[in-house]
């Protein structure tokens, strides 16, 4: 880990970069390290060395493994279509660059599914299983675009806009898509409704100075959960759609996440044990009532962005599960590190 001076005002570096720790762990999917500062002076890291690669495994409720979807590789974003017939994906390239890649579970193929030199990142499937809905900075910046699962119709822009943006989820009746946008600065992250109706504008549906994040429908249409920080940390809420509504709150000791099984009575969210927990719920009425939580399993996540998938029946899960096995090494903290700047 290196420190490098410099003049805010100049600005300008006024000397040569330094060391200030060895053996950080360090993300090369990311290329990030494992680290922080305070501004009073304090750095913290995690001891390790290069992590790279990720495993898309199967489990069962009680957290069995099933079974392993191919080898290990730079996976993010992994999720299953409608049917449960197929797996999409983005994998990295060589140069970092970000595809698509289809994986078809019945005949254990997978295949890549856009070729473009810019990332193309964070598939969502269709309804019907037939386009896969997703970003990419083929633009001046991360834009939603559209691709036909059979190849049949190329890919095009679906919207364009002056901020980056996400696809989150599609609903079931295939008349609005939820989006991550940052379109108002002042508002961090908020989620974003576009109907996809021709002509129609979106139209933000969680809009606040917290980070609302992650946004999915119910499977009737009546729902949206949701992860936001507004309490300090990441919990899970549901609030109505198209709203306006209460919002209920479903985690209550840090959660982020959230799916709903096919029926829409049960949610399952990673907590920040990155334990995966259930609760049974009942959006039938216009009251939305949450039941008891229920521990499932814990998972090793490799990645910060959709770290697992769940079938349908939520009886298998898909997890980006890290190649590095969990350590028991503690962070190492170092109170005035700026002591080291050589004079």
């Amino acid at each position: 880990l290196m420190a490098h001076p410099f003049d805010p005002v100049g600005p300008r570096f006024l000397r040569a970069p330094f060391p200030i720790a060895e053996q950080v762990l360090h993300d090369t999917d990311y290329d990030r390290s494992v680290f922080a500062v305070s501004s009073n002076g304090v750095l913290v890291y995690e001891i390790g060395g290069a992590t790279e690669g990720s495993r898309l495994i199967w489990f069962d409720r009680d957290g069995r493994e099933l079974g392993e979807l191919g080898e290990a590789s730079s996976y993010q974003a992994p999720v299953i279509s409608p049917d449960g017939r197929f797996v999409a994906m983005q994998i990295n390239d060589a140069d970092g660059s970000p595809d698509l890649w289809i994986h078809d579970l019945e005949r254990d193929i997978r295949s890549r599914f856009t070729f473009d030199p810019r990332g193309d990142v964070f598939p969502v499937w269709s309804p019907d299983g037939s386009t896969l809905l997703f970003s990419s900075d083929r633009g001046p910046r991360l834009d939603l675009y559209l691709k036909s699962v059979d190849g049949t119709e190329d890919v095009r822009l679906l919207l364009a806009t002056d901020v980056n943006k996400w696809p989150m989820d599609w609903s079931s009746d295939g008349r609005f898509v939820l989006y991550s946008s940052l379109e108002n600065p002042k508002t961090l992250r908020d989620a974003w409704v576009l109907p996809m109706e021709e002509g129609a504008e979106p139209w933000p549906l969680l809009e606040s100075t917290f980070v609302e994040a992650d946004p999915r429908f119910s499977p009737d249409v009546r729902w949206v959960s949701y992860h936001s920080n507004e309490s300090g940390r990441n919990e899970v809420y549901v609030v109505p759609f198209p709203g306006p509504g209460r919002k209920w709150q479903i985690s209550t000791a840090g959660g982020s996440r959230a799916h709903w099984n096919a029926d829409g009575t049960e949610i399952v969210y990673k907590d920040f044990t990155s334990e995966l927990i259930s609760v049974a719920v009942d959006g039938s009425t216009s009251t939305f009532r949450v039941g008891q939580a229920t521990e499932l399993f814990g998972i090793q996540p490799a990645s910060p962005f959709w770290q697992f998938d769940a079938a349908a029946d939520m009886q298998r899960f898909l997890v980006n599960t890290s190649t590095q096995e969990g350590s028991a090494e503690p962070l190492v903290v170092v109170q005035n590190w700026t002591a080291e700047i050589p004079d």
